[in-house]
């Protein structure tokens, strides 16, 4: 019986995490290691480890203890394997058990040290990255397995064997190992683990709106954004009461409560679960250019309309410029879904 260990340092990835284990992994041993970079990550460890469909769970404090001076990266280039051991151990990661099946998400310091110490308990493990959203598809990632410094420097992620995305046909690099595809099939028994872990049923809002708005993080950031202009253009049309604004979790002031919007109460239960869950048949999803948006159709195959408006903005300096030409890319293939208006006159008329 092979010997699974997953780490996972979101939500995203833990939803990510569970799905591959059931549809790839069935009937393995199956640890998994949360990292203190999820938010109420206690709660989340301690509803998880009651779980029988894992062995163990893991819950490693990280933030901010894991990091690599000069030396240390010159040190690891060297002795990577002795290095990780001792990174780890320092922070109480130390491992014992040879494992069969590593899976990892981002590019991580601590996803490099888990890798090289498991490699070095275990030469032959096989090693699968997953996605961790659109930066996984995106030339981010890519560039990174171009780059002849990062191979020298960092390894282990040069030996991955297979990368699982919900979507191949969106990657815009080649990678030069297998590609699996996942298939966003939530039911049953995965499902249930899922809405346990999160406590789904504890969600207060209601998305059976018409709209479902998308904060960006940008206000947050200290960046001046009109998206607060643009929805009340299409509340005019439609009217508050049929749209509800998802807040960013980082914004400290409510833009949108104040201006009368309804806007959700429960911040705690990642968007994802709440997608999975509800059926949005007549929804459309509204964002600047938020991947929330994006995520039900691309990574649930779910085919609501979303009208994406970083083109009509009057503050272009603010849009992070790789992100909005991701978007561009790859929304502008599937106009049947992806309602992207020049301007503000333009939106004014798909609204009507």
């Amino acid at each position: 019986m092979s010997k699974v260990i997953v780490l996972c340092s979101t939500p995203y990835q833990i939803i990510c995490a569970l799905r591959i284990v059931e549809e790839k992994y069935p009937g393995a041993m199956v640890d998994i290691v949360l990292t203190d970079t999820i938010t109420n990550v206690e709660g989340i460890y301690e509803r998880l480890s009651q779980e029988s469909e894992l062995r163990n769970v893991f819950l490693w404090r990280t933030k901010g203890k894991i990091c690599f001076s000069r030396i240390q990266k010159i040190l690891y280039a060297i002795c990577p394997a002795r290095m990780a051991k001792r990174t780890l151990k320092k922070n109480d990661c130390e491992l014992v058990e040879k494992y069969d099946i590593y899976l990892f998400a981002n590019l991580s310091p601590i996803a490099m040290c888990l890798g090289d110490v498991l490699r070095r308990e275990n030469p032959k493990i096989e090693v699968a990255m997953y996605e961790d959203g659109f930066s996984t598809y995106s030339s981010y990632t890519g560039d990174f397995y171009k780059n002849r410094k990062q191979k020298i420097l960092k390894k282990f992620f040069f030996s991955v064997n297979k990368l699982y995305v919900f979507n191949p046909d969106i990657i815009e690099w080649k990678p030069q190992f297998e590609v699996k595809k996942i298939t966003p099939c939530f039911k049953g028994d995965t499902l249930e683990l899922i809405n346990r872990i999160f406590e789904y049923d504890m969600l207060e809002d209601d998305y059976g709106k018409k709209v479902v708005f998308f904060e960006e993080s940008y206000s947050s950031d200290g960046r001046p954004v009109d998206d607060v202009e643009m929805l009340d253009i299409i509340a005019e049309k439609l009217g508050k009461e049929n749209i509800i604004v998802k807040i960013h979790p980082r914004n400290p002031v409510n833009r949108f409560a104040e201006k009368g919007y309804i806007t959700n109460r429960n911040r705690s239960i990642p968007w994802e679960v709440i997608l999975i869950n509800e059926e949005f048949k007549d929804t459309i999803f509204v964002t600047m250019a938020s991947n929330a948006a994006m995520n039900p159709f691309f990574l649930f195959g779910k085919k609501n309309k979303a009208i994406l408006l970083y083109k009509c903005t009057k503050m272009p300096e603010s849009m992070h410029k790789s992100i909005v030409e991701f978007d561009d890319r790859l929304c502008s293939k599937y106009p049947e879904i992806f309602v992207i208006p020049q301007n503000l006159d333009e939106l004014k008329d798909i609204i009507k």
